[in-house]
């Protein structure tokens, strides 16, 4: 009986993942519906203030170079953004409005070796003043998958490559945001 139970609630806590992806009035209200249960009920708290910024609409996207910037979040890995890797490129996402932000993925998907040599992100609700950086590191190969602090929130997201490269560009088919 437990195990049926927790396999339950694995699926539920899926279920409740997934939901950050949306932004339907539907979604929203299962996110909202399940927020007084104890074993999702924070990350579906989570889930609708994700879902409200989506219904905003879709992220506007900025770079440090515009060629190309349309790729970014179209939902097509066949397609890209590239810039060369001389360590002051950016891309700015705008959320409309504050929302959690878990994880940010940079699929390089066909472009193995393209990933930012030394990345910084960072979170906030003002871009005049973004704070400290709340993730850094080293780009991977394929796909660069960059994991945020519990609790970090804002509108924009902020990624900036800060070191340079001789033997590749820096390329992302898609970044998906959880």
């Amino acid at each position: 009986m437990r195990v049926m139970r927790w396999g339950f609630l694995d699926r539920l806590a899926a279920l409740v993942a997934l939901l950050n992806r949306a932004s339907d009035d539907a979604a929203l209200a299962l996110a909202e519906g399940l927020k007084a249960d104890a074993a999702v009920g924070p990350a579906a708290l989570e889930a609708a203030a994700v879902i409200r910024s989506n219904l905003a609409g879709p992220a506007k996207v900025r770079a440090s170079s515009m060629n190309g910037v349309s790729n970014l979040m179209d939902g097509k890995t066949s397609n890209r953004w590239t810039v060369p890797l001389e360590g002051e490129e950016w891309v700015e996402l705008d959320f409309k409005a504050a929302r959690p932000v878990h994880r940010i993925t940079l699929d390089q998907t066909g472009r193995a070796n393209e990933f930012p040599e030394g990345y910084e992100v960072y979170v906030t609700d003002d871009l005049a003043a973004p704070g400290k950086a709340l993730a850094a590191g080293t780009g991977q190969r394929n796909r660069t998958v960059i994991n945020l602090p519990a609790g970090t929130q804002g509108r924009y997201v902020i990624i900036k490559n800060g070191a340079a490269r001789k033997d590749g560009p820096w390329t992302i088919c898609e970044i998906f945001v959880d």
